[in-house]
């Protein structure tokens, strides 16, 4: 029979962007069965937008006016972007601050749920509940920058040193951290009022920027 088609250039385009379309599908197949093979998911989300990234910047330049590329790039700059966050998400649950980051997501409903003045006496969110958690969390405050070195440590010897992906995910990691920790101080001093409950902020910041 014919083929419905214009001409043979918009026939050769066609299977073109459909071989695109397998071949992507597949590569995004390929890779999810890679990711589910990892113990731990932070290697997981690692791996996922690593090369969602590298295909980006690889495939992207060469994208131009062709949609089905277009589709793609978009679709992996998604994926990656979800997985680089599912990461930094991992990155905090394991560093040394997780102990006072938990509590932060529990306060958070807590404030949505009861009054400010009944939240102390929760299980488990006395003053001294806090404090402890803090000291826990940050120890003395000479510790800190110790322990944000760990944490970009771990970063690159995930991504490589100063390379640009590194520069890229420890910086989000950093934001992450540091407006997680200023919505607890104002929490803290909402619910707490003045008393022991309060973060190491500025020594935070001060060893973030030095990292």
């Amino acid at each position: 029979g014919s083929l419905d088609w214009e001409s043979p250039i918009q026939y050769t385009q066609a299977v073109v962007q459909e071989g695109y379309r397998q071949y992507i599908n597949s590569m995004f197949a390929t890779l999810e069965s890679l990711a589910s093979t990892e113990l731990k998911a932070v290697h997981a989300q690692r791996l996922r937008f690593e090369n969602c990234f590298f295909f980006v910047e690889r495939v992207g330049q060469f994208a131009g006016e062709d949609a089905v590329l277009r589709a793609c790039c978009t679709r992996a700059q998604q994926v990656g972007e979800t997985a680089q966050a599912a990461y930094i998400q991992e990155m905090l649950q394991w560093s040394p601050f997780w102990p006072i980051l938990r509590l932060h997501q529990q306060l958070e409903d807590f404030i949505c749920d009861i009054p400010l003045d009944e939240i102390p006496f929760q299980l488990g969110f006395s003053a001294k509940d806090m404090v402890d958690a803090i000291e826990k969390s940050f120890g003395q405050r000479k510790e800190v920058a110790r322990r944000m070195a760990a944490i970009r440590d771990r970063v690159v010897k995930h991504l490589g040193k100063d390379t640009p992906l590194e520069k890229r995910v420890w910086k989000l990691l950093k934001e992450d951290l540091i407006s997680h920790l200023t919505v607890l101080q104002h929490n803290l001093q909402r619910c707490y009022g003045s008393s022991r409950c309060n973060l190491p902020l500025q020594e935070i910041i001060r060893a973030a920027s030095d990292l």
